[in-house]
């Protein structure tokens, strides 16, 4: 995978990645809300060897102060000190707890400096132990490097600068917190975006879907808001509209442009769902608009989607035509745009929907009405819960098969396209429904 499939992928779980960064946020400053505050304050100490006038004698003792310096900071930090640090401030208060409050170690660097850094949850308390350490630390110094027959030590420890009473906790960091907490979220929610794509086993675009089957991808086409009308206005959905003349000027491109013959396809869908009659509402409309006449023909006897949006649900059409064997070109019922001729479906059949469709007026049907219009789509039920889809195909030139977009599973769609062409109809692409965002994921 390119960095554009990863893109592309984050645009479409942008729900995850936004969700997780958001836990990552809250979990973040929870954390850090809990968090008991802590203070630090801290001291320096100088190490100082004794002697030494001349220059050779001040580099050695410079050299062994730095020697001393390591393990100076060893007993700042440890027992002996801690005991005394809580001796001499009447502290009620284990040697362990405050080693566990105390850090001690050499300035990084050619120096002689030990730095002493005390954290506590009272600031006042902090900076009196830390004052406390380093004064125990400079006395036991003393002791360890004074020799038993007395005399001068041979190397001291200065306090360079009294604690201070910190102003503000270095715990929690918020700043540090909230960044982590973001990063980690947005880390996690990115290789979940990851693996919930890959074991997304729908339709994810047109062109996955054209794919998986070996056919056309002809386009996709962007939900449409709540309760629509039956076809789509340019001025209240321009982006619906405009995918249509797309997925009209893919289909005119791939054969079926020459305006002297007609051309018969039925639009169906794996399962059932309306993507069909959307697609064929909204591409009858394209047609028609582009100067084409165009016929649309609801076959879907049961559903009748596309006669009821169009308001003809009284309306006698293709149910009556193939159980009387009477007239076409009487059910033919114009609409508001120019060049466009519904056929609708009919009253529901009282008989089987399947042994309508089977019987032979359906191809004479339609060989009729490819003699008087440019385009004949055919509004089918869905494939795969009954062999009425392959009936129909059988019928006309091809199938174009519509998918919902993350909705439709994959193998449902082969599945479709498997039985389409064991009926002897080839799918001549494939068109989506509510593609939120253009996707470039071959699947």
């Amino acid at each position: 995978m390119d960095l554009r499939s990863y893109l592309s992928i984050f645009r479409r779980r942008w729900v995850i990645l936004l969700g997780s960064t958001l836990i990552g946020l809250a979990s973040a400053v929870s954390v850090s809300a809990l968090t008991q505050p802590q203070y630090e304050a801290s001291v320096q100490l100088f190490v100082t060897a004794t002697g030494g006038s001349s220059v050779v004698e001040a580099y050695q003792g410079n050299l062994f102060g730095q020697q001393r310096a390591e393990d100076y900071a060893k007993l700042a930090d440890g027992r002996q000190v801690a005991q005394r640090t809580i001796d001499a401030l009447k502290l009620d208060m284990k040697p362990d707890a405050l080693m566990g409050m105390v850090s001690a170690e050499r300035v990084p660097g050619d120096t002689v400096l030990i730095a002493i850094r005390v954290r506590n949850p009272n600031p006042e308390m902090a900076r009196d132990l830390a004052n406390g350490v380093a004064q125990q630390t400079t006395q036991l110094v003393e002791q360890l490097e004074t020799s038993p027959r007395g005399g001068i030590p041979a190397a001291t420890t200065v306090l360079v600068d009294q604690a201070v009473t910190p102003s503000s906790p270095v715990v929690p960091n918020w700043t540090r917190n909230i960044l982590l907490g973001v990063i980690a979220g947005l880390v996690v929610g990115m290789v979940a975006s990851v693996a919930r794509d890959r074991g997304d086993l729908t339709v994810l675009s047109a062109v996955g879907g054209a794919s998986a089957i070996d056919a056309r991808a002809l386009g996709s086409v962007p939900p449409r808001p709540p309760r629509p009308p039956a076809i789509p206005i340019a001025a209240d959905e321009p982006e619906v509209v405009d995918a249509f003349r797309a997925v009209r000027t893919n289909l005119l491109a791939a054969g079926l442009g020459d305006s002297n013959l007609s051309h018969a396809l039925v639009m169906a869908e794996p399962t059932r769902g309306g993507a069909a009659t959307t697609v064929t509402l909204g591409l009858s409309a394209s047609l028609a608009e582009s100067g084409r006449s165009v016929c649309l023909v609801d076959c879907d006897l049961q559903a009748r989607r596309a006669t009821q949006a169009l308001g003809m649900g009284s309306a006698a059409g293709v149910a009556e035509i193939l159980a009387e064997a009477g007239g076409v070109d009487d059910k033919l019922a114009r609409t508001k745009i120019e060049r466009l001729t519904v056929l609708p479906a009919g009253q529901p059949p009282s008989a089987s929907t399947g042994d309508l469709l089977g019987r032979p007026e359906l191809a004479q049907m339609i060989k009729h009405l490819t003699t008087t219009f440019n385009f004949v789509l055919i509004d089918a039920p869905p494939v795969l819960p009954s062999s009425d889809a392959g009936v129909i195909a059988s019928a006309v030139r091809g199938v174009l098969l519509v998918a919902r977009a993350q909705s439709t599973r994959t193998q449902d769609l082969v599945a479709a396209a498997t039985k389409l062409r064991m009926a002897g109809s080839e799918p001549f692409g494939v068109v989506t429904v509510n593609q939120k965002r253009p996707s470039y994921e071959q699947r």
